[in-house]
């Protein structure tokens, strides 16, 4: 069975660093959007992420990837309506922004609406050829029953994992001179993995089998 441990996170450096950060500039978005969207998370800590990453939202309302890990953080909690609402208020403000299109598709995954969740990795696979959304896009044609796309999407999930040069799931960033020094580590990948893949993928190993 595939593995995807993609890296080890300093999860109480991270957290001092967001903190400092925003001690040092309260009203900067980014800092309150990475530390909802990494730190928080990855420690469960799910009311005080929600509540950062509203705050980065009001802080910069038009950024597409600052209203998209609100709406992540928001499925990880386990809130899929308000997830769903979150990130089609984000394709608003970009319908070409292929992030919001795939993890809209998960939010939609984990309620249960598989044939809408394959129209938005549709989606997400038009406008970018990035890996993790095509992963998706095959893993969850064949829980509809596609074998083929099944298998497919089964190499290419291994073929990532071995890549280290691709990024799997990765965040797509916004130029900003002042991030953190800590911004690269992205602790709700393994959130993401666990909640959204690994129903996916189990599901696709027993349709293969089969």
């Amino acid at each position: 069975m595939l593995s995807l441990n993609f890296f080890q996170m300093d999860l109480a450096g991270s957290l001092r660093e967001y903190q400092r950060a925003i001690e040092l500039k309260p009203n900067y978005a980014t800092a309150h959007q990475w530390l909802g969207n990494d730190s928080l998370v990855s420690l469960g800590r799910f009311d005080e992420a929600i509540a950062e990453g509203k705050r980065a939202v009001e802080l910069d309302p038009l950024s597409p990837i600052i209203n998209a890990d609100l709406g992540i953080t928001l499925y990880l909690a386990r809130r899929y309506d308000d997830a769903i609402e979150q990130l089609r208020r984000t394709l608003v403000i970009d319908p070409t922004f292929f992030y919001a299109h795939y993890n809209l598709g998960v939010a939609l995954q984990l309620k249960g609406d598989l044939s809408a969740a394959i129209s938005e990795y549709e989606k997400a696979k038009q406008l970018s050829d990035d890996s993790f959304a095509m992963a998706l896009l095959g893993a969850a044609k064949g829980l509809a029953g596609d074998k083929n796309a099944a298998e497919q999407a089964l190499k290419n999930l291994d073929q990532t994992a071995r890549d280290p040069k691709e990024q799997i799931g990765r965040r797509p960033l916004e130029e900003d001179e002042g991030a953190p020094a800590i911004a690269d580590n992205r602790g709700l990948l393994d959130q993401l993995i666990n909640d959204a893949l690994g129903q996916v993928v189990a599901g696709v190993d027993e349709l293969v089998e089969n």
